[in-house]
């Protein structure tokens, strides 16, 4: 389940209408947000995380939040043989 703030920021972000420069047409605003916690793993790790799931939710459709699944935690082992 999403944290609370990152659905209502994109609820938020629904509610716009901008107003175009060219053809002064309203246009709305939809978005799709790739979501990822803190994880085990390379420091950019939680950004790949995100980013995948970005991509998971444009693929999925428009104004879609999708959640990065959480990195397994490594073991003392798994972590020496990097």
């Amino acid at each position: 389940m999403l944290p609370i703030p990152i659905s209502r920021a994109r609820t938020r972000l629904l509610g716009l209408h901008i107003l175009g420069s060219i053809r002064r047409r309203c246009c709305d605003v939809t978005a799709s947000l790739g979501v990822a916690a803190s994880s085990d793993g390379p420091q950019d790790a939680p950004i790949t995380d995100a980013d995948a799931a970005l991509y998971t939710a444009e693929r999925d459709g428009k104004n879609r939040t999708v959640q990065s699944v959480p990195r397994k935690p490594r073991t003392c082992s798994e972590a020496s043989r990097l």
